[in-house]
């Protein structure tokens, strides 16, 4: 078995294994396994601070049972080790008890996510509490896309006043939907509240941060200013799709719709992680 990294060049010939968003995303780390002149592995890899995330683990059916992802795990760990990381995360689905196996035989620590919500746009865009806030809305509240250089200057600025200190994860936060994502500046053009989007297909978007430090009213008026944007671009149909682990999230969508948090919770989330 060889090991290979994956660039633009060999990209094609490992297609067949992989999303096309992830195996052309040049910010992630690209391994493969070759035998036989075959490839049969793949591992993508997003590194973030002192973390590492497998975004895409997978073996060729064909080919498992054969060695291909035990190689390719234990080169992959091999590397992350010497770049002196902390760790490393893996998300995936319940039913995988194959790869939950795999892991845990290579010391990750498995768990069960139960923090995951899927909330459907139109619970809250048709409720009585955003009748209120719509109502009750300033309207001189600047408000901007991620995409404009305004908005983007006022988030790297933002970051760098709070590294360390809020948690965030730069490369989540960078990357959101241009589209959909928005944030307020107050009057020196500093970033005091935001709404982060990313697409998942046609309809759904996952909410990747809502972030506050301004007052509440700022973060109504950009509420508002995100609905009228999604209805306009006819984006109500879809799900609002969140972690939320510290429950700030879910609470805002019970006052919202009025609904208990176990209505939205998606079963059976799993995560792994491994300290290095």
């Amino acid at each position: 078995m060889q090991l290979t990294r994956i660039a633009d060049e060999n990209a094609d010939y490992f297609a067949h294994l992989c999303p096309e968003e992830l195996l052309y995303d040049d910010s992630l780390v690209k391994l493969g396994v070759i035998e036989n002149e075959e490839p049969i592995s793949i591992c993508i890899v997003g590194i973030n601070d002192d973390m590492a995330e497998i975004r895409w683990f997978y073996t060729d059916p064909e080919r498992r049972m054969q060695g291909g992802a035990t190689f390719l795990m234990n080169e992959t760990l091999r590397i992350l080790e010497e770049l002196s990381l902390e760790g490393i995360e893996v998300d995936f689905d319940p039913e995988d008890e194959e790869l939950e196996d795999f892991l845990m035989e290579r010391d990750f620590l498995v768990d069960e996510d139960t923090e995951m919500y899927r909330v459907p746009i139109e619970d809250i865009y048709y409720s009585e509490e955003m009748d209120e806030l719509l109502y009750g809305r300033r309207g001189d509240t600047e408000i901007t896309s991620i995409a404009d250089p305004r908005g983007d200057s006022a988030i790297r600025e933002y970051l760098k006043e709070y590294e360390g200190s809020t948690g965030l994860d730069e490369e989540l936060l960078l990357d959101s939907s241009r589209d959909f994502s928005r944030i307020c500046l107050n009057e020196d053009g500093k970033m005091v509240a935001g709404i982060f989007f990313a697409e998942v297909g046609d309809k759904d978007l996952r909410l990747n941060y809502m972030i506050g430090n301004g007052s509440s009213q700022v973060m109504a008026d950009l509420i508002c200013f995100v609905y009228d944007e999604l209805t306009m671009m006819d984006r109500t149909e879809g799900d609002f799709i969140f972690s939320d682990r510290t429950g700030v999230g879910i609470a805002f969508v019970e006052q919202m719709t009025g609904n208990d948090r176990s209505v939205y919770r998606v079963p059976g989330h799993m995560y792994a992680v491994r300290m290095m």
